[in-house]
Order: structure tokens, then sequence, then C-alpha cells
């Protein structure tokens, strides 16, 4: 025992040189995060069973009942991931071992003057030794289980070691709060941070946003795909190089804002930070926050492109190498730029000047001015700040599609970010409650300051069709060509679409397999087509294919090539750049600018179908659809809405629904006025918050479909039933057979949450009320789909999904629900869509679907 506490002595601990302590940290560092992503891209195979549910299993029981999730016998691939994930997990206890050792040693060294708490803490630098040991332990017992060698009943023991563990990891970081976090150190580290926090929050989010959420992921790989050489001879270029340029140079540029400005920060002395003087730790504080904080936004870069790089398995691709380059070069980047501020353009106590002399400015006692650089960098950024304001506000497609969604994020973080350090600065020398006064003006002008009315056109009134005209009208050019595929002498299928919503993902894959429909029957299937009723991205899908049609797109061209052209563009940074540009400082003005992210996310719908025919319906009125000659080829839209005052369905069709669709609102100001096609589109696809609620003319208010239900299906009931009624009246009429079939297009998983106990009493109404979403959805599919089907019709029913999404997350294809997807997203949905058929819609082998759909 005395040669245990010699070689973990406290005295040998606290003698280590500063620079071995760093080289540890950094050790610690590059393996843990090395292990943890190495983990996540094992944990996406391993779903749903994950570590930390077979850490706890407790029982073999419980242990038996995880594994069977993975099939009985377990899968083989699921079997190697996991096996595999308790290998790797010996780096990370590597890792968090020697972190935790590093954080005891600099805690016993920042309360070296208090021998009580080091005296109390000696024998605690073995604690993560021990943590690490059980930790082992528990990966042991439960690589035993997985490879046979042990049999379940160990599991307990297996549980016992992860708790152990993490009660002693939990007590060594309580031990070292305490040490660092008492009450001076804590007013202390106040003082230091109440002028930088801001940069902080930034940079977290921005880490979030890119490394975790899928769209950021993808957003990343489009960047890395800009360059690929290859994707460009198979696409064409409608995705710059640029976007990877323009990712580094806004890189770059925040890196420098949060560097410069954190060190112009804390170069002031504001009221009580002469607390902060002669403190060791602080003047190594604003020595080393400014270069490594600036650092960490390449490290942040670096790790996004490194883990967007691992979407399929080993690096086959030429974008995934260009993705690592880029990771590789962003991480030695942030290094090199922390060392080389550091070494040069630290901040020595000489440079530090007072704002002012005292916080009650007396006569004669003047605030000093601003630095001359500080000005001049001030006024550059503001200049940045007002041309990329104008920019999005006059022009946000090209802009947004220069500059990359990345890029304008990036951009628009260094623009806030300089004005919330001005804000941060007038606060605290002039005591004036910046941030509290903002807050108020955005909530008393948000009264009158309302931009999110809907784009109208002007026109004359336009006649709706009901249900039996829009249904006679397709009868008889059905009947005009008797010999159209899947038609008999007396019998007429008629199909009518549900497509779900899901943003870009659900109008991608929507597009593809009608379009694949289309394509395989020789131009077949849009004549059988009777509607599309469609939900959020669903409803952009339909609308596309409709426009296809309706522009009088030639049967022999590919109308799933078409279709990428249009929907792989970049619709995420225009958007994006309208949110963070105009519609942000909308917020703080008392008068509506009329230029808001809903028009910019609309005019790059229109603008992508710019140049392939020489129409755009995009662009066009509504009603244009079926103007002439177009409504005997283009099927009715039904786009689902959700009012905000009554919680029901808002639809805008070409149909009149009437008192036959219960619980249906349509805007009675459509006579006198026109909406475009991507208007209407656009109120069923209210993102919530990357889209406004729009403001109808009646002063209503519409938001996303799917807040309703989101599959489509309650609609396409009401309308089944209708067209039942009718078709049974012109059956009477011309002895033809009319046999309806639904088509049910699903882009994701709808299963139940996995049971949680975690604070119970607080989460369970919220889950409750987010669960309801999907509950909808179940409860309208097998509405439509109960025993008899509606009206008593007999009802077939086909559905084409993405059939297993844990067979997308295996391959690394997390499909986001944003307005981006990069090239591989779409490459997996149109392998999928390859598979589908018309004769499949003919025979029976489109997969059925279920009275009760699956779970």
């Amino acid at each position: 025992m005395r040669a245990w506490l010699q070689v973990f002595s406290l005295e040998r601990a606290v003698r280590l040189s500063r620079r071995v302590l760093l080289m540890a940290l950094a050790a610690g560092l590059v393996l843990a995060g090395a292990s943890i992503v190495w983990l996540a891209k094992l944990q996406r195979e391993m779903s749903p069973v994950q570590i930390n549910d077979l850490e706890f299993a407790w029982s073999a029981t419980r242990l038996e009942l995880l594994l069977s999730q993975w099939g009985a016998p377990p899968a083989a691939d699921k079997l190697a991931a996991a096996r595999l994930s308790f290998r790797v997990d010996f780096l990370f206890i590597a890792a968090y071992v020697l972190l935790l050792a590093v954080a005891l040693i600099s805690a016993f060294r920042t309360r070296s003057d208090q021998q009580g708490f080091v005296r109390a803490g000696r024998k605690l630098l073995a604690l993560p030794v021990l943590a690490g040991g059980f930790d082992c332990l528990e990966n042991g017992v439960l690589l035993g289980i997985l490879h046979g060698v042990l049999p379940p009943s160990w599991a307990p023991i297996a549980s016992t070691a992860a708790a152990i563990k993490f009660t002693l990891a939990a007590v060594v970081i309580g031990y070292c709060l305490v040490l660092w976090l008492s009450w001076s150190v804590t007013r202390d580290l106040f003082l230091l941070l109440r002028s930088i926090w801001l940069h902080f929050v930034l940079l977290g989010i921005i880490a979030a946003v890119l490394i975790f959420v899928p769209q950021g992921q993808d957003v990343v790989r489009a960047a890395g795909e800009s360059l690929s050489s290859d994707l460009h001879e198979r696409y064409g270029s409608s995705r710059a190089p640029g976007e990877a340029v323009g990712l580094g140079l806004t890189t770059a540029l925040w890196s420098f804002a949060m560097w410069y400005w954190m060190r112009t920060l804390l170069s002031f002395q504001f009221e009580g930070d002469e607390r902060l003087d002669g403190k060791a730790w602080v003047d190594r504080a604003e020595r080393w926050l400014p270069s490594v904080t600036g650092a960490c936004a390449w490290w942040v870069i670096g790790l996004a492109c490194l883990r967007a790089s691992q979407a399929t398995h080993g690096l086959i691709h030429p974008w995934q190498r260009i993705l690592v380059t880029m990771g590789l070069l962003s991480l030695s980047a942030g290094v090199l730029f922390a060392w080389a501020t550091e070494r040069y353009f630290s901040l020595p106590k000489a440079l530090r000047f007072r704002a002012y002399k005292s916080v009650r400015r007396r006569k004669g006692r003047e605030a000093e001015s601003l630095p001359q650089h500080v000005q001049v960098i001030l006024t550059i950024g503001v200049l940045l700040g007002v041309v990329v304001f104008v920019a999005f506000s006059v022009m946000p497609v090209k802009t947004g599609q220069w500059f990359g969604a990345a890029a304008t994020l990036l951009l628009a973080v260094c623009v806030w970010m300089q004005a919330g350090n001005i804000l941060i600065y007038c606060g605290l020398r002039y005591h004036f409650p910046a941030f509290r006064l903002l807050l108020g003006m955005v909530v008393l002008f948000s009264l009158v300051n309302d931009n999110h009315g809907v784009r109208l056109l002007p026109g004359k009134p336009h006649h709706l069709f009901t249900v039996e005209e829009r249904l006679r009208d397709w009868h008889s050019t059905l009947h005009a060509e008797p010999h159209s595929q899947g038609a008999t002498e007396d019998a007429h299928p008629l199909y009518i679409v549900a497509t779900e919503g899901g943003g870009i993902r659900a109008a991608y894959w929507t597009a593809a397999v009608l379009g694949q429909l289309e394509d395989t029957s020789g131009g077949q299937f849009s004549r059988h087509l009777f509607a599309i009723s469609g939900v959020s991205g669903g409803s952009l899908g339909a609308a596309v294919f409709a426009s296809q049609l309706a522009a009088g797109l030639p049967a022999y061209r590919n109308h799933v090539q078409h279709a990428r052209s249009v929907l792989g563009k970049d619709f995420l940074a225009p958007t994006l750049g309208a949110l963070l540009f105009p519609d942000m400082v909308q917020r703080f003005l008392p008068f509506p600018l009329r230029v808001d992210r809903a028009w910019a996310l609309e005019s790059s719908w229109e603008y992508a179908w710019l140049g392939d025919p020489d129409t755009n319906p995009l662009k066009e009125d509504f009603q244009a659809l079926w103007e002439g000659e177009r409504r005997h080829h283009v099927p009715s839209l039904l786009l689902n809405a959700t009012l905000v005052e009554s919680g029901g369905r808002f639809v805008t069709s070409d149909l009149v629904l009437g008192s036959d669709f219960p619980d249906v609102v349509q805007e009675e100001s459509w006579s006198s006025s026109h909406l475009r096609l991507s208007t209407a589109v656009h109120l069923s696809a209210r993102f919530p918050y990357v889209s406004p609620g729009a403001t109808l003319p009646s002063g209503f208010h519409v938001v996303d479909g799917g807040y309703f239900e989101n599959s489509g299906c309650a609609t396409a009931e009401d309308l089944l039933i209708q067209v039942s009624a009718a078709a049974k009246k012109l059956e009477e009429e011309t002895h033809h057979r009319f046999v309806p079939q639904l088509i049910l297009i699903t882009n994701g998983e709808t299963a139940d949450s996995v049971p949680s106990h975690l604070f119970n009493e607080l989460l369970l109404p919220v889950q409750t009320i987010l669960s309801t979403r999907n509950g909808r959805v179940h409860y309208a599919q097998s509405s439509i789909l109960r025993e008899g089907g509606p009206a008593g019709r007999a009802l077939s029913c086909s559905r084409f999904g993405i059939e297993d999404p844990d067979t997308a997350e295996q391959r690394g294809v997390r499909l986001p629900l944003g307005w981006m997807l990069s090239r591989l997203a779409q490459e997996y949905m149109e392998s999928e869509a390859k598979e589908i058929n018309y004769a499949m819609l003919q025979n029976g082998r489109a997969a059925s679907c279920p009275a009760s759909p699956p779970r």
C-alpha cells in the first residue's frame, strides 16, 4: 500500500511540470475525440441497441431481450459492431483516466494554499485508475457474453462494475468542482467571462449543429462533394466548388473574429476587474483563452468534416478522402493558429487599459476612447454586415447558393457576434441594459412588424372543379385512349397518392417514386393518376411531378433525373441567409420589410426550375396547372397545411372542398387573387422555425401540415369517399368500372419512442404530446385501410417507402429533414427508387399496406 501511495503521491503529482500536464491533456483529448467519433459510427451500426443499454441490463432476461432486437439469432453485423465498440471503449477508458488525473492535479494546484482540501483528497489520485479498472471489468464481461464464452447470467456483474465506475468518476469530478468553484473562484470566473460569454455560446451552437445534427452533417458533406471531379462528371456542376472554399474562408474569418474580439474585450478593465489583478490563473487565462477559442473554430470544422467522411464503410469515394483531408487540414490549422497567436499576439498585462475611470463618471474624468485598430476592425465588420444584409435582401437565392449553407451560417455568426460584443461592451461600460432593452423591443414590435404575409398574384376569379366534374373529365380523357396500359374495356384503375412530410427528404423521395412509376410505364401512370394528397415536403415532391406533366415533359425523358436537377439544388442556404440577416433585423424594426425567408425559399424553388423547360410552372399561378389542355394530364393536388387558430386542416387544391371534407378550411379570398404554385406548396411545407407561419389575407395563420397529420391519409380518405360516390353515379351511366387504388409514399420510420424513466413526473406529458403526432399518422392510415374501405368500396393499397431507415444509418446515410441533400443522400434514395416499376402496381408486387400500419 505504501508503494502504491508513493506512485500516486500528491507531492509527486503536484510537482509535475506544466508542460507534462499539457502533454497529458492533449493526449487525453486526442484519444477521447478519436474514440468518440469511432464509437458514434459503431453506435449507428448497433441500432436500436446501444452500449449503455447493455451496460445497465442488470439481469440475464433483460440482456437477452435487448439482444433479441438484433434478430434471432442476432445479426452477425450487429454483433461484430457491438464487439468492436467494446474494444474501442478501452481507448476511451485510457482517455478519461488521463483526463481525470490531470483535472485532479490542476485542482490541487489551484487550492494549494488550502491544506485541508488537499489532505482530504490525498487518496483520490487512485480513483481514476480504479474507475478505469472497473470499466475494463465491465467490458471484459460483456465481450465474453457477446462471444459466447460467458453466460448471460454474468450481466449483473457488468452492470455493478458500470455503476461503480460512474460513481468513482462522479466523486472525482465533484471533488474537482469543489476545489475549483469556491465562492471566490466562482466570482472571479464570472468576472472573467462576463464580457466574452457570447463566444462560447455561439461556438457550442455551431459545434452541435455541424457535428451532431443530420442536416448540419449533410451541409458539411456537400462542401466536400463540391470539390469532387467524379461527382461533377456524373451530375454536372449544380453545386459550385466555391462551397468548400467559402467554408474555409469563413472559418478563417470566424476564428480571427473570436480571437480578436475576445482579446480586445479582455484588454478592458471594467468595474470589479481589479479583484482579478495579481492572480496567476487569471493571467494565464487571459493569455490563452483567445488563442484556444479561436483555434476551436478550426477544430469544430475539422471534427465535422471527419465525422461527415464516415458516411460509408471505408473511404471508398473520392469526396470522402477530400473530407478527411479537409478535416486534418482544419485540425492542423487550429493548432498552428493557437501557437502563432499565443506566441506573437498574446495579451500581456502592459496592454490592459481601463474602459473608464470610475463607475460614476465625474467631471474631468472622461472615458478613454477605443484604440484605432478596434475602430478599424469595427468599421470593417459593420460594412460587411451591411453588404451581406443587402445581398440577402435583394437576391437571396444567388447569394445563398454562391456562399453555400455552411459559409452562410459562419458568416452570420461573425456578423452577429460583433453586434453582440458591442452590446456587451456598452452594457458593462455604461451600465446600459442593452440585451433586456432589445428583448423588450422585439416583444413590442412583434405586434406591428409581421412580414410573413402570403405572396399573391393579381388576377380574375378562377373556377374550382367539383370532385364529380374532375372525375368526369378524367374519365373522358382516359376513355379516349382505350388501350392505355392497365385499363380494360370496362375497368379503369384510379390512383390516389398520399405522400407524407419530411422536408427535402420527403420531396426528393416523392418525386423519385412518382417519376420512376411514370418512366417505367411509358407515360401511362399519370393517365390513371387522379389526385395527390401531400404534406410538407411531400407536397413539394408532388408539385414538381405535377409541374413536369404541366410543362409537357416528354414521356421518353427521365423524370427522376429531371427531378434531381430541380430538387438537388441547395435550398437551405438562401433560406438560412434570409433568416439570419433580413428576417433577424426585422425583429428589431417597428415596420415590416416584406422581405422574409419564406420569399427566399419559394424563390429558390422557382429559380431551380429555370433553364430546364421554357415554362416555369412553379412560378406561375397555382390554378394555371389545370388551364386548357393541361387539365387532361395533371392530377389534382391537395396540399395540406394546419390552421393555427383552429388546429384543423387548411387545404389548397384545385377542387372544391366543402362540407364533404369535415374540418377542412379553404381561403375564400383566393377567388379574387391568385397564388403561385411555389407559395401554395410552402403553405403546406412550413418546417418549424426554418420557415415562418404564413399570415393569410383574412388575418389567420397557417403552419406546416404535419402538425395536424403527417401522412396525407386523412384528406385522401375524405377524397376517396367523394370519389366513390361520384364513381357510382358515373358507373351507372357509362357501365365502366372504377378500381380505386391508394398509393402511400413514406420516407421514414414512425416507431414508438423508447420508454424512459428519467424525470417521469416532468417529461411524460411532453413526451405524450410529441408522440401524438405519430399516433395521428397511425390512426389516419388505419382508418383509410379499414375493412371494407372508404364508403364501403374495396380499396387496394401499395406502399413505396424507404424500407429500412436502420440500413441507411448503417451505411452512414442520415437523410436530413431540412432543405438540402448531399449527393450521397440523393444516390441512396435514387438507388431505392430504381427497384420500383409500374408493373408492381398492376401485379401486386408492391409492398402492401397492412390494415394496421407497423409501429
